[in-house]
């Protein structure tokens, strides 16, 4: 019925998008409002708001990603249990790759995969930085999960057809193509994340001007390592230390 209407296959990939986003955006609002409240009733209005909101708008981007990804998987199947399983299995990769240690050996290949994990990147989000780098990323993962869609709900046009398998070729191509452009800009902009945009109260999540401009000043041929052992358990007094700490580092890493 909806492949009748006076729509192309455009109109029906977006709207059908749009419509799970507006679904799961409003879902979201509705989960910020109630959780900011009661954390600001907790708290007795020591809420960093600026914290708070990079977190949801963090969670609204891989929701969004992981939504256009999921929708490759309805335009595969018309049943929707399959469809679901589907889609679980498409996101788990990015899902797990923070766990990429576990597979594969080599520890540069390992944090290599393990940089474009949906939690490698929500990363800077959750510690109140906004940069371009993660926005690039899943922008253009959502982008290509839509464009996975057009491909598929079109194939009917050729898909039957004296030259399908040409087609099939020339669409593939075209969909490989567009996975080594989502990831290509993803590293080139994960080693050149500028601007990047502390939200957090005080600051918290960034250096200093005179930090920045220490660092900048430093001579490129002598370069400084800095080898931080952090332990996982921890006692409770020292957490928020310890996550000022990775904090810290990472800001480093990132002028680096």
């Amino acid at each position: 019925m909806l492949l009748t209407l006076p729509a192309d296959d455009f109109d029906i990939v977006v709207g059908k998008f749009l419509s799970a986003v507006s679904i799961y955006t409003v879902s979201l609002i509705f989960s910020q409002l109630s959780t900011f409240l009661v954390l600001l009733y907790l708290s007795k209005g020591g809420v960093d708001t600026g914290l708070f909101c990079s977190n949801y708008l963090g969670y609204w981007f891989v929701g969004v990603a992981m939504l256009s990804i999921g929708m490759v998987a309805s335009f595969l199947t018309s049943n929707l249990t399959v469809a679901f399983i589907l889609g679980a299995l498409f996101n788990a990769p990015l899902a797990f790759a923070s766990r990429a240690e576990v597979v594969i050996a080599k520890g540069a290949w390992s944090r290599f995969v393990a940089a474009f994990s949906l939690s490698e990147q929500f990363d800077n989000f959750g510690r109140g930085v906004i940069s371009i780098a993660p926005v690039v990323f899943f922008t253009l993962l959502t982008v290509a999960g839509l464009y996975f869609c057009i491909v598929l709900i079109g194939r009917r046009h050729w898909s039957g057809g004296d030259d399908g398998n040409k087609m099939f070729l020339h669409y593939f191509t075209r969909c490989a193509a567009m996975l080594m452009v989502v990831f290509g800009a993803g590293y080139f902009f994960m080693h050149n994340d500028r601007p990047r945009f502390d939200v957090t109260h005080g600051k918290v999540s960034s250096l200093s001007p005179a930090t920045k401009q220490l660092v900048r000043k430093l001579d490129p041929q002598r370069p400084i390592v800095i080898e931080a052992f952090i332990s996982n358990n921890i006692p409770e007094q020292y957490s928020k230390t310890r996550y000022d700490l990775i904090s810290l580092l990472k800001e480093f890493q990132s002028m680096a």
